[in-house]
């Protein structure tokens, strides 16, 4: 079951503007539903038919792969199967708010920081007079590396 097929990834696709988004989403659907050997119209099925026996399912997917991955792996695993859900007009029946709150801590941060003063003199020290400015206006505003160029 390598690839998604069936009506119900047509019109989960379509939720889509960003083409990397939409990769994500599917990969980790994918997943899900693979180690439960269920096609995606199989799972909509018993979303629609049987609510409660998809959002244990879930649960479980969630409670096994917890120690696993991170806790942002695992929330844009939530967020995909709720999107599939969704778009796929299945609203009622599933208590997203109970899933949520078995969920994992992610950070929501990065863990990057601004460069200590003897970091800059250090830098500054090992710089020609371009880099140097270079440096310099990317520390005062602020700028990412990438965004100079």
């Amino acid at each position: 079951m390598s690839t998604l097929q069936g009506v119900s990834i047509e019109a989960f696709v379509l939720g889509f503007k960003a083409e990397a988004t939409k990769d994500t989403y599917i990969k980790k659907l994918r997943q899900f539903l693979n180690r439960f050997n269920l096609t995606p119209d199989q799972f909509l099925e018993l979303a629609k038919k049987q609510p409660k026996e998809a959002e244990k399912i879930i649960l479980t997917y969630i409670t096994e792969r917890r120690g696993e991955v991170s806790g942002s792996t695992i929330r844009a695993l939530k967020e995909s199967v709720k999107a599939f859900l969704l778009m796929n007009d299945v609203e009622n029946g599933i208590n997203w708010v109970k899933i949520s709150r078995i969920m994992p801590h992610a950070r929501k941060v990065g863990q990057d920081r601004a460069p200590t003063i003897e970091e800059v003199r250090e830098i500054l020290d090992n710089c020609d007079l371009r880099m140097k400015t270079i440096v310099l206006i990317l520390l005062s505003s602020g700028m990412r590396v990438g965004a100079f160029d």
